[in-house]
C-alpha cells in the first residue's frame, strides 16, 4: 500500500456517547500508535492498549493500513466527554528488519514496506520537530521578538529587554509606593519600607565635613549649643511677675517650645533652665529662680534646637520630655513614641499637681507601672510638691517600676528651708586586756557637719581611759590622709584595767540633701570575721569630703593584710526595724541605729547583691549669698542664705572599688555570747 497522507496524528473531541475513533494514517501493527486523553486545561493522560482501548486495522492484508481505536474499559466503556479530546499519534519504532540476500528473491511487497516505513519515519521526525519548535518563517513576529527568540542566554535576553537581575531586594523595592520626602530602608532580609526624610535631614546628609555638619546643626566648634539672644523691651520685659515666669513683649512660640533650654542673666550671674510653657505673652521656666525685682532680668537666650534635633536626642539617648496628666495616676504622650519600655529609659515629665501618696506612670499606653523613690521606697504625700514640678523618671527593668531620681528635690535644686540633716554613727568593738586600741574614720558631711558626740559602754567595772578626738590626725598604722580634704574622727583607748569587751561610738549630725542609698561599712578580721569597727550613714563618706568616690571609697584607714571591708546596703524594712529597736525605755539610753543593726542582723556570707547603679548626692555646689555673690556652701552660710535660694546638688554613681565586698544582712537567730558580754 502506498503512503498517501502526511498526517502523523489526529484529534477527536468527545461527545459523551462515542467510543470509536478512526485514524487515517497507515500503521503496520497495533503497537504503532499511542493514545492520549487530554482535558481543556492541557493535561494529557496516556491510555493503555488492551485496558483502556483496542486497535482494529481497516485493511490488515494491505499494510500500512488505517484503522479505528475503541474504548473498552471494564465493566463498561467510558465515552470521552465534550471537555475531553482523544489524541492518536503514530509511533513506529526507528528500526529496519527487512533483509535481502545476494542471489535471493526481491519481493515487491517487501520493497514497498521498506519504502513506506522510511517515508512514515520521516513524517514522524517532521511531526516531532514541528511540535518542538516553529520556524521563524512560519510565524508573524516583529524584528525585536525574533531577536529575543534567538537570544543565547538569560543575560543576553535581559540586556535586550533592558531588565535587571531579579532578587528579593529588587522585589522589596518594587513593592514600595514612592512619594515626596520618603526614604526607603531595609527592615530585614529582602524586606523594605519608607521613612520620612525632611529637608533638614537632606541638608545634613549632603554635608561633606564635620564642620559643615556643625554649621547645619547650628553647633559651635567646641560642641556646645548655639544660644540666640532676645532683646529686652522688644522681646521680653525685664521685670518678672513671679519667680518662674517671664513677660514676653513679642510672640516667640515659633522659637521656644516645651523642653527648649533657656539661659537668663540675673543678679549673680547666668542660669540655665527649661521651657515649661510658652505663649505669646508668658514664658514659664523651670530650674531657675527668677527675681521679681524691678529690672532684675538683664539678658534672655534660647537654644536653636529644632524639632528634629530634639527627636534625634530623645531616640539616641532614650530621653523624653512631655507634659503629664493626672496627679497620682500619671499619663503622658511621648514624642516620638517609644516602641517599648527599655531599661534605663529616661523621662522628664511635668507634673500636673501635688501628689497625695503612691503614684503610677504610663507613657503612650505602654503599661502602667509604679513610681518609687531610690532603694524601691514608695512615694509619699508631697514628694511631688506641685504643678510644673519636673519629675525625673528612669525605668528599671529589674524592678519593673519607674524610679524617680528627684523626689522632693524640684529640678535638681533645693531651697534652704528644705535642707535636712542626717546622722552617721561610727563605732569600734574591742576585746582587750589592757594596751591600746585606736581607729580613724572619714565621716560624710565634711564642712557641712556639726560637732560630733561620743559615747562608750562596757560590761566591766574599772577604769578605762579613752582619748576621743575630732578632726585630729594621730599616729595610726596604715592611715593615709591623701590629697583631699576629709572630716576625720579619731578614737583611742589607752591602757586601763578593763579585761572585757567595750564599745566606743561617735555620732555626727550633718547637712544632707536626700540620703538616697544607706551605707553600712564593717572592718573585720579576715579569719575570725570579728567586726573591729563599723559605720552606718545615709550618705557615702565622699559626701562633703571632696565629692569624689574614688578618693574616699570607704570611711576607714587603709586596711591591714589580715583585714577586709564589707559593704551592706540595708533595706528600708531593715532600717525601720533597727530604728524601732533603738528606742529604749524612759530610764535607759536609746541605742544608735548602728548598734541596733549589729544586734539584729548578721552579714550573709552567701549573698551576692548588686552594687547600686543609681546616681547619689556627693556634694552641694555654690550658693548665692545675701550680698549677691556665689560662695562655697558650708554649714554657716547655708543657714544665712535667704529662703528659696537655689542650692544645686551634685550626683554621681558610686563605683565599687577594689577591695570592697558587697554583702546583705540576714536576721540573727539568737544573740551570741560575745554580744551578751558587750551589751549585757
Amino acid at each position: 500500500m502506498t503512503v498517501e497522507t502526511t498526517d502523523n496524528r489526529i484529534s477527536h473531541v468527545g461527545d459523551g456517547s462515542t467510543i470509536q475513533f478512526a485514524f487515517p494514517f497507515g500503521i503496520f501493527g497495533t503497537d504503532d500508535i499511542v493514545v492520549y486523553l487530554a482535558t481543556a486545561g492541557g493535561s494529557k493522560v496516556l491510555q493503555q492498549r488492551g485496558v483502556d482501548y483496542d486497535v482494529t486495522l481497516t485493511n490488515p492484508d494491505d499494510l500500512p493500513s488505517p484503522g479505528v481505536i475503541t474504548f473498552c474499559q471494564l465493566p463498561a466503556p467510558v465515552p470521552p466527554t465534550p471537555q475531553q479530546t482523544v489524541k492518536i499519534v503514530r509511533t513506529l519504532p526507528y528500526t529496519q528488519e527487512i533483509e535481502i540476500t545476494n542471489g535471493g528473491p526481491m519481493p515487491a511487497a517487501s520493497l514497498n514496506e521498506a519504502f513506506d516505513r522510511a517515508v512514515i519515519l520521516m513524517q514522524q521526525l517532521q511531526d516531532q520537530l514541528r511540535q518542538a519548535t516553529m520556524s521563524l518563517g512560519e510565524i508573524v513576529a516583529s524584528d525585536f521578538f525574533k531577536l529575543l527568540a534567538v537570544s543565547g542566554n538569560a543575560t543576553a535576553a535581559r540586556a535586550l529587554l533592558q531588565a535587571q537581575q531579579l532578587n528579593n531586594n529588587l522585589t522589596a523595592l518594587s513593592g514600595l509606593s514612592g512619594a515626596a520626602n520618603l526614604l526607603p530602608y531595609f527592615t530585614g532580609t529582602g524586606t523594605m519600607t519608607t521613612t520620612p526624610l525632611s529637608s533638614f535631614a537632606r541638608g545634613l546628609l549632603d554635608d561633606q565635613s564635620p564642620a559643615a555638619a556643625r554649621t547645619t546643626l547650628q553647633v559651635d566648634n567646641s560642641g556646645g549649643v548655639t544660644w540666640k539672644q532676645l532683646a529686652s523691651g522688644t522681646d521680653f520685659q525685664t521685670t518678672c511677675p513671679t519667680a518662674s515666669t517671664i513677660t514676653m513683649s513679642s510672640d516667640q512660640t515659633a522659637n521656644i517650645k516645651f523642653g527648649t533650654l533657656i539661659k537668663v542673666k540675673i543678679s549673680g550671674g547666668y542660669y540655665v533652665g527649661q521651657c515649661v510653657t510658652c505663649t505669646a505673652v508668658l514664658l514659664t521656666v523651670s530650674g531657675v529662680a527668677l527675681s521679681t525685682g524691678s529690672n532684675a532680668l538683664q539678658e534672655l537666650y534660647y537654644t536653636s534646637f529644632s524639632d528634629m534635633e530634639r527627636d534625634i536626642q530623645q531616640v539616641t539617648k532614650r530621653y523624653y520630655a512631655a507634659d503629664g496628666s493626672g496627679v497620682d495616676t500619671v499619663t503622658a504622650t511621648l514624642d516620638p513614641p517609644p516602641p517599648a519600655l527599655v531599661d534605663k529609659m529616661h523621662c522628664r515629665i511635668v507634673a500636673a499637681g501635688k501628689n497625695t501618696g503612691a503614684m503610677t506612670f504610663e507613657p503612650n499606653a505602654l503599661g502602667r507601672k509604679d513610681i518609687v523613690k531610690l532603694n524601691n521606697v514608695p512615694m509619699a504625700e508631697g514628694d511631688i510638691p506641685g504643678q510644673y514640678f519636673v519629675m525625673d523618671l528612669q525605668y528599671s527593668s529589674a524592678l519593673d517600676k519607674w524610679v524617680i531620681l528627684n523626689a522632693g528635690v524640684p529640678n535638681g535644686v533645693i531651697s534652704q528651708s528644705k535642707l535636712k540633716t542626717s546622722s552617721e554613727t561610727a563605732g569600734t568593738l574591742s576585746i582587750i586586756s589592757g594596751g591600746t586600741v585606736e581607729s580613724s574614720y572619714t565621716l560624710p558631711g565634711g564642712e557641712y557637719g556639726f560637732m560630733p558626740s561620743f559615747r562608750c559602754w562596757t560590761n566591766e567595772s574599772g577604769r578605762w581611759p579613752v582619748n576621743l578626738y575630732s578632726g585630729l590626725l594621730q599616729d595610726y598604722d596604715g592611715y593615709t590622709l591623701g590629697n583631699t580634704n576629709k572630716n576625720v574622727i579619731y578614737m583611742k583607748f589607752t591602757g586601763g584595767t578593763i579585761a572585757g569587751t567595750s564599745w566606743f561610738q561617735c555620732n555626727q549630725r550633718y547637712v544632707t540633701s536626700s540620703g538616697e542609698v544607706p551605707w553600712f561599712f564593717a572592718l573585720r578580721d579576715k579569719t575570725t570575721k570579728f567586726v573591729k569597727a563599723a559605720v552606718f550613714s545615709l550618705d557615702h563618706p565622699c559626701f562633703g569630703n571632696g565629692g569624689k568616690p574614688a578618693l574616699v571609697p570607704h570611711p576607714f584607714q587603709t586596711p591591714k593584710d589580715d583585714e577586709e571591708i564589707i559593704v551592706v546596703h540595708p533595706t528600708p524594712e531593715q532600717i525601720a526595724a533597727a530604728e524601732d529597736y533603738s528606742v529604749r525605755g524612759d530610764d535607759e539610753a536609746d541605742y544608735s541605729v548602728l548598734r541596733s543593726l549589729l544586734e539584729l542582723y548578721d552579714i550573709d556570707e552567701d549573698s551576692k547583691p548588686s552594687w547600686p547603679d543609681v546616681p547619689v548626692t556627693v556634694g552641694i555646689t555654690k550658693v548665692l549669698s545675701p550680698q549677691g555673690r556665689m560662695v562655697k556652701a558650708n554649714a554657716d552660710n547655708l543657714k544665712a542664705v535667704p529662703e528659696n535660694t537655689p542650692i544645686e546638688v551634685i550626683k554621681k554613681v558610686i563605683p565599687q572599688t577594689e577591695g570592697l565586698i558587697c554583702r546583705a544582712f540576714k536576721a540573727k537567730e539568737t544573740k551570741t555570747a560575745k554580744e551578751d558580754a558587750v551589751h549585757g
